[in-house]
């Protein structure tokens, strides 16, 4: 196999894993929890650190909802900015 056959089959690769889970703290929701691509991480990571290199805890927390919790149903982010 060639690099460029290792690469189209990791880009194709369906890698990102997710879950459903039920909130009793949100009156029984049911949510979807998805891992993130590279994206979505570094969106986190921008939003948590300021230009110092101090951690901003709330808005880490805040994206990292953001990035990963979604509609159980429709499939959509639950949360926006």
């Amino acid at each position: 196999m060639g690099k460029k056959d290792t690469k189209d089959k990791i880009r194709a690769s369906k890698d990102i894993k997710s879950e459903r889970i039920t909130v009793d703290e949100w009156d029984g929701v049911t949510i979807e929890v998805r891992g993130m691509n590279g994206t979505a991480r570094s969106r986190v990571i921008q939003a948590g650190i300021d230009d110092k290199g101090k951690v901003l805890t709330e808005k880490f927390q805040f994206t990292l909802m953001q990035e990963s919790c979604f509609d159980d149903e429709t499939g959509e982010k639950l949360f926006d900015e």
